[in-house]
Formats: structure tokens, sequence, C-alpha cells
């Protein structure tokens, strides 16, 4: 997004067309997105297994050493 932009700005492109190319950019990286993430959960592949490995390992949960740190941050 950022080249693409400095891109614009390098071959001067006055600031009302880099505008426009920012948004149109953004709008087609959020559907690409979009739709990528979608088709791969509609599929559960191995891609989606990942983030969820991931998301479960790096969440903090509310149990064992953050509950005792929760306590005794309570208590100063």
């Amino acid at each position: 997004m950022v080249l693409c932009w400095w891109v614009s700005y390098m071959a001067g492109c006055s600031i009302d067309v880099q505008l426009y190319i920012v948004l149109a950019l953004s709008i087609l990286i959020t559907l690409g997105l979009y739709n990528f993430m979608e088709w791969h959960i509609r599929h559960k592949t191995q891609f989606v297994r990942l983030l969820h490995r991931i998301g479960y390992r790096t969440h903090l949960n509310r149990t064992g050493i953050f509950f005792w740190l929760q306590k005794k941050m309570d208590r100063i």
C-alpha cells in the first residue's frame, strides 16, 4: 500500500490521484483478504489450523500464573 502511494508520489501524481489510488488499493486488498480467508475457513485448510494453534498458544487465559498475578496486582 505504502509502496504504491510512494510510486504515485514519485511519478508526480496530484494529491487527489494519490488519494484515489490508495482508496482503490485498500478496497481491493480488503476484499482479496476477505475472500482468501473465507475460502480457507470454509475448506478447513492447514493454514486455518496453523492460525488457530498460534491464537490458542498466545491467548492469555485467566488461570494459573496470570490469575495469581492478577490477585497480587489487585492487592497493591
